[in-house]
């Protein structure tokens, strides 16, 4: 967490941080489609409080990353719904993994989202979070 963090997200954009610690994985994770027109999202937020839709965004990737090929792919993109960030993720092949919720990063990844307010939402293809201000 703290790669991702400090310093990364202080010197450079948050999805660059992502894409730098991404690339020093052994497979490349899901797709990343967190494009810097696409942070304007989290403009009504605080550091802190988007910094869990970030490191929600790293836990999909890093079990991404360490699952067999095919079992666990699909895309990533940050976007804005009316005031609010989403993290879209939608799932390829197979779809929405059933032991996703049960994958420990993502448990404490998902805790700290409900944390600062965000929900969240899985479906057969799509899993989906939100933060409001």
């Amino acid at each position: 967490e703290n790669e991702l963090y400090l310093p990364s997200i202080d010197f450079l954009s948050p999805a660059e941080a992502l894409r730098q610690r991404w690339r020093n994985l052994s497979r490349q994770p899901l797709s990343l489609y967190i494009l810097e027109a696409d942070e304007t999202a989290l403009s009504p937020f605080s550091k802190d409080r988007a910094f869990p839709l970030f490191h929600l965004a790293d836990a999909l990737g890093q079990v991404a990353a360490q699952h067999p090929d095919g079992l666990f792919e699909g895309r990533l993109r940050l976007a804005r719904r009316g005031d609010a960030a989403v993290l879209h993720c939608t799932f390829s092949g197979a779809g929405t993994p059933p032991n996703l919720l049960s994958l420990p990063p993502l448990q404490t990844a998902l805790a700290r989202l409900v944390i600062v307010g965000g929900r969240f939402k899985i479906s057969p293809r799509r899993f989906t979070a939100l933060l409001k201000p």
